[in-house]
């Protein structure tokens, strides 16, 4: 068994050893769990100039280095670059000169499975018979467990198996034993989110006041991949375009991503002297994710592709769209003008987002405790890369199993655990 672990070797958010953990995450944890189930296993890296200078290499049995001279020989910088492999924008040359690349860099090593973190139309077209794994995850922060992590092996994003197969969500329906799962799953959150937004935030109710409607706008990293594939809209144009079309009588809570502070104060404050319903809370500059508990107390989020929009399904909060990304697909409008008529009259696809939520908690998100449990691991990746369509995606666990998981990892404060457990046990 020959494995690939692709590296994505563009320096991206201009951290050249941003990606450095991949090595240990990928090595102590996927590699020993194919080693642990086959005997001969050849496991190779591809990484960046920036990985090998931070990194013990000796760790790694082989591997290799793709140069960013080597890249700006193809593309003009990673956003491009990423951005044409996810959406499938490049050229037959693009594609040509990074097969040779690839080709160079590998030799006569010809994988069975690779395992990646960003879009790679090349390998798949170079090793058409290997079957490869796109490592995503939810990084949703307390109190939810970890990462919700997933490999898909049909794509990222837009391009995953849910993505391109969303109609058979929206043309069935769920069980009875299916929305039981689901309100048991939201059971475990929902009195948290509770309690943190009533203690937290008691001046949303005279924000409410003011406005028919409130909702929450979560900024993202604008220079992160999955940002760029989504919109060419930058700060602080992303919000103009979203203020100007939307209806003022809708307040709008807007937030800054903790790990990008990019929007600065005499932004902010010209924001709010132009719109009147643009509103900032200067106090979520200390807290560590204000978008999550704020999301509660609002009646929708609108997004770019913000990984929030999975917690608005746990919540049961509207989703609205003002990109071209994947979370159209899961997004209640087809446009930011629709956004005031659609509050006014009530979002009423909960089938279908409960399905989906569904298809995320049971069969496609797990957290650590699995990915550390080195022979599940082996199994899931062998049972999916066996599942051709999505109404066979294979069941992480059993549905106790997986809600156990969750309950067992949550990351709040034991005062926090307490209230849980005793909104559960009246519940019982």
């Amino acid at each position: 068994m020959k494995i690939l672990f692709f590296i994505e070797p563009w320096i991206e958010l201009n951290i050249p050893f941003w990606k450095r953990d991949y090595i240990w995450w990928f090595k102590d944890n996927i590699l020993k769990a194919f080693e642990n189930n086959i005997d001969d296993t050849e496991a190779m890296f591809i990484i960046n100039e920036g990985i090998e200078l931070d990194c013990d290499t000796s760790s790694m049995q082989f591997y290799d280095v793709i140069h960013q001279h080597e890249l700006l020989e193809i593309f003009s910088d990673s956003t491009v670059a990423l951005k044409a492999w996810q959406n499938s924008s490049f050229t037959e040359n693009e594609l040509h000169s990074m097969i040779m690349l690839i080709k160079k860099k590998l030799c006569n090593f010809v994988p069975d499975i690779i395992f990646t973190i960003s879009p790679v139309p090349y390998l798949s077209q170079l090793f058409p018979n290997a079957k490869i794994f796109h490592k995503h995850g939810f990084n949703l922060r307390e109190p939810f467990p970890d990462e919700m992590l997933s490999f898909d092996h049909s794509g990222l994003y837009g391009n995953s198996i849910w993505g391109q197969n969303i109609q058979f969500f929206k043309e069935n329906n769920p069980t009875k034993s299916d929305t039981d799962f689901i309100e048991s799953f939201k059971a475990i959150f929902k009195p948290i989110f509770d309690t943190i937004s009533s203690e937290n935030y008691n001046t949303i109710d005279m924000i409410k006041s003011k406005f028919n409607h409130l909702i929450l706008f979560p900024l993202q990293h604008n220079d992160h991949n999955i940002y760029r594939h989504s919109t060419d809209y930058l700060l602080p144009s992303i919000i103009e375009k979203v203020f100007s079309r939307l209806d003022s009588s809708i307040g709008v809570i807007v937030t800054q991503h903790p790990d990008s502070m990019l929007l600065k104060k005499d932004q902010i404050a010209y924001f709010k002297r132009k719109y009147k319903n643009f509103i900032y809370l200067t106090d979520t500059e200390s807290m560590h994710s204000p978008s999550q508990d704020l999301l509660l107390l609002t009646d929708g989020i609108i997004s770019v592709a913000s990984h929030l929009s999975f917690l608005a399904l746990i919540l049961d909060k509207p989703i609205f769209s003002c990109a071209d990304s994947h979370i159209n697909k899961i997004s209640d409008n087809n446009s930011i003008y629709q956004i005031k008529e659609l509050l006014e009259r009530g979002c009423s696809n909960n089938d279908f987002k409960n399905l989906l939520l569904l298809f995320f908690i049971k069969k496609y998100n797990f957290n650590y405790e699995y990915f550390q449990n080195h022979e599940w691991l082996y199994n899931r990746f062998m049972s999916i890369s066996q599942s051709t369509n999505i109404d066979s995606y294979p069941d992480i666990d059993t549905s106790q199993k997986i809600l156990d998981s969750y309950i067992d990892r949550i990351r709040i404060p034991k005062k926090m655990k307490d209230i849980y457990h005793d909104s559960v046990t009246k519940s019982e």
